[in-house]
């Protein structure tokens, strides 16, 4: 047999081999729309009855660190003929060198309350994830991790899902729940954690020539510390300063705010000074009546000259209204050593003190006309 026959007799073997196609299966077109599965098939997990999926959102993230743009994350929201709605998200970026990606998905009942959460990838140059968080009909869950054994529980109430600052889609779920919920001021975030959102008003940005209305939340809980998200008028997410899981500055902005970034990251810090004064203040008013200070130093933070009250042994019972400790009275003279000992002014180290101990006298600290009180005493007399 010549060569040629034997290529023919090979493409008869082919083609007489080959199965016969079934029904083919339609795929979305890029603008989202209808695919039709084969009768019998499911395209979904199981349990989830298919028949007619359609892609009703798709959302892109531009992805930062320390305003460098160094990749992106798109997000498909496809609901099923059951009125489920399925979320998924594709997350990559660059980071010296290394490529970091991350892969998730949601799949959240009629009411919206997650069902099945899955997360498997990368979220940083060092660190890797692949979980899953599956709810129960009877509203219990299960808490799975690679490494570690499976954790079960009951949330007490409503609640939401997510790994961390990574996937942006865990984020925007969690934002848009807070908005349905009526916006508490805390969630309980599955496996075993709380999350805090704050909101911290609303401001005008200019975007494309047109002035936008983005509202600013601050959210505790998610990530190490405290992170800023912004939100549109409908309570989808459109940008995030936060850190990431090498704690480096992250930014990530919805397509067609990335220009917003940098004015909003310096919002962020504005606020976050605003947040410690509030908190200080807070923390000013404390509680109130006696307040025993036990094994501390007095620091005098009224901006008088160093050593310009009188050092002497002290117990501090309670505050006086110009916040100076009530002090124990010196001993008389008669009653002290006559063999002090010198010793340096723990203020500012150059005055030097008197020692002087009794056997019947507690510890009894006085100055030796320090020099940095004399100066204080004659501006008071």
């Amino acid at each position: 047999m010549s060569r040629l026959s034997r290529f023919a007799f090979w493409l008869t073997c082919v083609a007489a081999c080959r199965p016969t196609p079934g029904p083919s299966v339609t795929t979305p077109a890029a603008t989202g729309v209808v695919a039709e599965a084969a009768p019998g098939e499911r395209a979904g997990p199981a349990g989830a009855p298919e028949g007619k999926r359609e892609v009703v959102e798709t959302t892109v993230f531009h992805l930062h660190k320390f305003l460098q743009r160094i990749g992106v994350e798109r997000d498909t929201y496809t609901r099923d003929g059951a009125g489920e709605l399925e979320a998924k998200a594709s997350f990559g970026f660059q980071d010296r060198g290394s490529q970091v990606t991350l892969a998730a998905s949601f799949r959240l009942g009629p009411d919206g309350a997650p069902r099945d959460y899955q997360a498997w990838g990368k979220t940083s140059r060092m660190s890797s994830i692949d979980e899953r968080v599956l709810v129960e009909a009877d509203g219990s869950f299960m808490h799975s991790r690679v490494g570690e054994a499976p954790v079960r529980g009951k949330p007490s109430g409503a609640y939401v899902v997510a790994s961390g600052y990574a996937p942006l889609l865990a984020q925007d779920l969690l934002l848009r729940a807070w908005v349905a919920r009526g916006r508490p001021t805390t969630m309980t975030l599955l496996p075993a954690a709380t999350v805090t959102i704050e909101s911290r008003g609303k401001q005008e940005h200019e975007v494309e020539g047109k002035r936008v209305t983005l509202e600013h939340v601050s959210v505790r809980g998610l990530v190490w510390g405290r992170e800023d998200a912004w939100l549109d008028d409908a309570g989808r997410l459109v940008a995030v300063v936060t850190r990431d899981a090498e704690f480096d500055h992250f930014e990530a902005a919805r397509e067609g705010f990335v220009a917003l970034l940098p004015e909003l990251v310096s919002r962020a810090g504005a606020d976050g000074v605003a947040w410690l004064s509030e908190i200080g203040q807070a923390a000013v008013r404390g509680p109130t009546g006696v307040v025993a200070l036990v094994g501390a130093d007095l620091i005098d933070g009224t901006g008088r000259p160093r050593c310009a009250t009188r050092w002497s042994s002290t117990t501090a019972t309670r505050s006086s209204p110009r916040g100076r400790a009530r002090r124990r009275r010196s001993r008389p003279a008669h009653r002290r050593s006559t063999s002090p000992a010198a010793r340096s002014c723990p203020a500012c180290g150059t005055c030097t003190r008197t020692c002087s101990r009794s056997s019947k006298a507690p510890r009894i600290w006085r100055p030796a006309s320090p020099p940095c009180a004399t100066s204080a005493t004659s501006s008071s007399s």
